[in-house]
């Protein structure tokens, strides 16, 4: 044990075994005594019932003794719950939570980069087109990458039309429209 936790002094449990074990041997030796025929069955029952209601009262005193045993460990876990573990269980809660609302800062403010992207990419602000998750680890560019295939997939074939201008010159952009047009089943021919 550490220097800041003792015991001291641990509980000393005595019982006199020799004495309640000599009167248990000496009830159940009776009541299996008792010869097993028909005619003392009355007296089997009975004689099973007080050794049941025996052990039961013994038992009883067991776990009374038990519970003042377990007093003093049952205070001492009680304090220690209310003083440790609490005071680290509030400190855990607040730091969980003020870790959320940064992390949820943090996400916002990449949603707002990704629909700025996005609004650079097509002309909108579209947000069908940001990843399912916005992932605090993932990278720009795989976040990026995610858009420019969810544009890719879409099947907009107008919107590319209408929006070709904007593309030119950002080469992820140029490539989501030709693999746009592409999936939609149209010849696609590169004028420059």
């Amino acid at each position: 044990m550490s220097e800041i936790c003792t015991v001291e002094s641990p509980a000393v449990v005595k019982w006199d075994f020799t004495s309640i074990a000599e009167s248990v041997k000496d009830d159940c030796s009776s009541a299996l005594s008792i010869a097993p025929c028909v005619a003392n069955l009355p007296a089997l029952r009975s004689a099973r019932a007080q050794l049941n209601k025996d052990h039961a009262r013994i038992d009883l005193d067991l776990g009374e003794m038990k519970s003042l045993y377990m007093k003093p460990w049952d205070d001492f876990k009680a304090e220690y719950e209310n003083k440790i573990t609490a005071e680290y269980r509030n400190a855990d809660e607040v730091l969980k939570a003020e870790i959320t609302a940064c992390e949820d800062e943090l996400r916002n403010e990449r949603k707002e980069e990704l629909l700025d992207y996005i609004e650079s990419v097509t002309g909108t602000r579209d947000e069908t087109l940001l990843p399912d998750k916005i992932l605090l680890s993932a990278s720009a560019k795989t976040l990026k990458d995610q858009i420019i295939g969810k544009i890719a997939n879409r099947n907009a074939k107008p919107i590319i039309a209408e929006k070709c201008f904007i593309v030119r010159g950002i080469p992820e952009a140029i490539e989501a429209a030709k693999m746009a047009i592409r999936n939609t089943g149209c010849e696609l021919e590169e004028v420059e």
